[in-house]
Formats: C-alpha cells, structure tokens, sequence
C-alpha cells in the first residue's frame, strides 16, 4: 500500500501490521476446538478484509474439525461470490448458509449425532464493516477509548434477558449463559445473523473473539490492551490475560486496526529527564551545549604584589589591635564589674512552637471527633468529653424481603406430527423405537431437559431426540423427537 492510501483518512484495504489473532486452548481444556482466520499477504482485501473467529462446540463430536471445515468454506466461498459481483453482506451471508451446509453434511458422513460450531465474522470494506455471526462469538467495536458489543448471541439466556425475565448482569453470570439456540452444521439450515453496516472511523478497533475470552475478561480489562497495543500484540496479550483468568474453554481473539499502532520508545532508550523545581516548566536543549572557556593565565609577579600588600594590611591591624587588648585587660584585673551596659540585651523567651521548651504544658492533639481545647496564656486545658446515650429504637426495623428471580428452563409445545411417543434413553440407543404407552397429545406444553441430543437408529428412523417432561404430568418424562416439539419463547403457553 503506497503513501498515499495511508494517509487517506478513509480505510481501505489491509495492511499486515493493522490485524492479528491468537489462539490457545486454555488452562482446562485438553483439544482446542477454536480457529481463526486473517488475511494474508496474497488475499485479494480490494474485494473486503475478512476476519472470523469459529469455535467447535464442546459438547458435540468433532467440534474441531466442525470449526476448521466452516472457517475454510467461508473465506474460500465469500471472495469466489465478491468476484462474481456479489455484495459484501450478500456474499457473506451465502458463505455462512454454505458453510452450515458443508459442516452437517460432513456430520451426516461421519455418522455422528451431532456436530457443530458457533462463528462470527467481520469484513471491512472501503471503511464501512458487515458483521455475520451464528452462536455466541461475538464482535465489538472500540472507539475513543469505549467498548461496544456488534453482536447479539444465540443463547437460551439471551431470550430472557430480550423477555425481561433477567438482567444482562444476571445473564453474564447465569449457569445456562452458554447454552446456544443454533450453531452451523446441527441443521440443514441455518439463521444468519446479519448486521447493519457500520461506518468506520481513524482509530477505531474491531475485535473477534470466542466466549472463553469474554466469559472472564470485562470491557474495562480489555479496552486498555487493545488501544495501548498494535493488532498481533494486543490479541496475544488478550488470551494471555484470559488465561491468567482462569478460563475454563479455548480462548481465541483477532484484533482489526483502522490505523497503524505508533508505540513509544524503547524505553531502554530513553534519557531520564532532569525533576524541574515546582511549577517551573521543563525545558529541553534545541541547541548544542556550549564548550567552558578556560579562564586567562594569571602572571606570577601579579601573585608576588598581591602577597606583599596582603601581608601590609595585616601588620597594620596587629600594631593597632594589641595596645587596645592590653588596656580592655587592664580595666577588669582590679575585681570591678563589667558595665552592664556593654553587655547585650536579653530578650525573654515566650512559649511558642518554635521554641517547645518554653512550653509549661504540651496540649494533646485533638481530632475533628472531641470538642475543641480552650487555651488560656500558655497552658492548654481539655474539656471533658459529655457521655452520650443512644436510646434503643421504639420498634425493631425489618428489613424487605429480597426478590428472588426464578428463570424458567426452555420449553416447547407439541405439534400434530406423527407418532407423538415417549421413549427413554436405553431404547434410543439400541434403536428400539416400538409404540409405548406413553404420548403426548398436540398442544402439550413439555420443558426441555437438555439442549444435547440423541441420534436414534434402527427402528428410531435416524431421528434427533431431545429429553423432555411433561409440564401437566411431571411422571412423563424421556426422550421425544426433536422435530416434533416447537420451542416457545419466555412466558408463551401452548394452545390445543
């Protein structure tokens, strides 16, 4: 990129030194299942700079491999559309749609129940940034030193907080906070995320990350590390600080410049300057320092004279000052007093405090707290402190009663599909799917168990089966295929 581009106040294309990423698997975990990917040096960034972050699902088969497979397919996939003439936003959303796709697919092959991963990616183009994300990584924005979120997660929790069931702060430490509503490659279908286009400004900052980043650092932990370093840096330095933490999943973070990092000097470099005298400014050198002019040679006669009219004035004041030592002597060797004149006043000592011994008595300190001392002359005296009695109050004060905040767990409804049967997890295994006694009508309301799936085979048909409970009849409880239940936002019932 020429000078020129530089300097233009508007961002364009991608320079090495303005994006980095780092990834680890953190202090619990044994695999990462995290990747990231950034441009590279032969990335075509004159059709948009793409940035993502994928993150496998733990909980899932091969959840590395999901999140390798989706992070490939989506840069492959988005520049093959940008060259075909496609949009930022349209070429976008079609790689995240293929690589759902490509990662259930993938799953169907491995004959695995399931495997997913949960993605977000940016892509700056011509200073204005598209975010497409599924799951809960998420993207922020930093400008001017304040933090702000571009994504909002696919989560369980995230549906209270949007019903007003809880609080984003109560939501941030929720035991169900990672539990996602949909991630690529579970369905043969995806919904994505898609968002509006921001327009970017000098300085600003965008930030990628999984949520073993977020899950333990704040905003207020992160912001100084991006804005006080350039982009490898500041996304090394991100996961070092979540691991320090303590995060308990894989950690990966990738960090977008708008401008170049200029960071100061190295310090081993620098001259400490010199502490100017208070309210005096310091002032720097601009010239160079002036070389000491030796003083003149002085001649040896000049020093001769000078000892000689020295020694003169020194004979002088002896032959003068001993005929006056001799009659003061005189004057006190018959026994008479010195006049008292001669002899200099004596001024008397007043207690004060630069003169503590004068003091009589030394009065104690008194804080804001004790009455204040009465000083009469030169002697401090203390009144006594008054003994003050606080009366028991008339009637005990009762405290109000905390509210306790009961979030409920995910429910469903059941449709009118076919074959509305209730199995438990050993006939799921084996594939034994007969009719039981057990069913659920249309319209009954169940409560989700477990957002993990079983994969039925044999006479299950290959269905997905999630563990329920009736709400009407809590004894039923079990395992019920997936397609036959409709999940249903906080606080909606099922009607028949």
């Amino acid at each position: 990129m020429g000078a020129q581009e530089l300097n233009d106040p508007t961002p364009r294309g991608y320079l090495p030194e303005l994006v980095g990423g780092a990834t680890d698997t953190g202090p619990t975990r044994a695999e990462n299942q995290d990747t990231f990917w950034i441009p590279e040096e032969n990335t075509a960034t004159h059709l948009g700079s793409l940035i993502l972050v994928a993150d496998g699902v733990g909980g899932q088969e091969d959840g590395a491999v999901a999140a390798q497979l989706a992070a490939r397919t989506v840069h492959r996939v988005f520049y093959e559309r940008r060259q075909q003439g496609e949009s930022v936003s349209t070429a976008l959303k079609n790689a995240l749609e293929r690589a759902n796709q490509a990662v259930y697919e993938e799953g169907q092959n491995r004959d695995v129940r399931r495997m997913g991963s949960t993605f977000v990616a940016a892509v700056q183009d011509e200073g204005q940034l598209i975010v497409a994300h599924v799951g809960d990584a998420r993207a922020y924005l930093v400008r001017k030193g304040a933090m702000r979120q571009l994504t909002r997660d696919d989560t369980w929790v995230q549906r209270q907080v949007d019903a007003g069931l809880i609080t984003e702060e109560e939501a941030a430490r929720h035991e169900f906070r990672n539990v996602v509503t949909q991630v690529l490659g579970n369905k043969p279908e995806v919904n994505v995320n898609l968002s509006q286009t921001h327009a970017l400004q000098q300085g600003d900052i965008v930030l990628l990350c999984s949520d073993g980043l977020y899950d333990v650092l704040e905003d207020s932990r992160m912001v100084p590390i991006l804005t006080g370093n350039g982009a490898k840096s500041a996304a090394r330095l991100l996961v070092e600080a979540a691991t320090d933490a303590e995060a308990t999943d894989n950690i990966t973070a990738v960090v977008m410049r708008m401008e170049p990092f200029l960071p100061l000097a190295d310090e081993t470099t620098l001259v400490p300057p010199l502490v100017p005298d208070a309210d005096e400014p310091t002032m720097v050198p601009t010239t160079a320092p002036t070389i000491p002019v030796p003083p003149p040679a002085v001649d040896k006669k000049d020093k001769v004279s000078k000892w000689l009219i020295l020694l003169a004035i020194i004979a002088v004041i002896l032959i003068v000052a001993t005929p006056l030592a001799f009659w003061l002597t005189s004057q006190h060797a018959d026994g008479q007093p010195v006049d008292s004149d001669m002899l200099p006043p004596t001024e008397a000592v007043s207690p004060t405090q630069e003169n503590p011994a004068a003091l009589k008595t030394i009065a104690p300190t008194v804080t804001s707290q004790r009455p204040t001392a009465t000083v009469q002359s030169s002697v401090a005296t203390i009144e006594p402190l008054a003994t003050v009695t606080i009366p028991p109050p008339a009637t005990a004060l009762l405290l109000p009663t905390p509210t306790i905040l009961v979030v409920t767990e995910p429910r469903g409804c059941v449709n009118d599909g076919q074959f509305p049967y209730v199995w438990n997890e050993n006939q799921i295994t084996n594939g034994d799917c007969g009719i039981t006694e057990y069913g659920l009508g249309a319209g009954a309301e169940v409560r989700i168990l477990s957002d993990q799936s079983l994969l039925g085979g044999g006479t299950c048909g290959g269905s997905q089966f999630l563990k329920i409970q009736s709400v009407a009849n809590p004894a039923v409880e079990g395992w019920m295929r997936e397609a036959l239940i409709d999940e249903i936002e906080p606080g909606e019932s099922c009607s028949p």
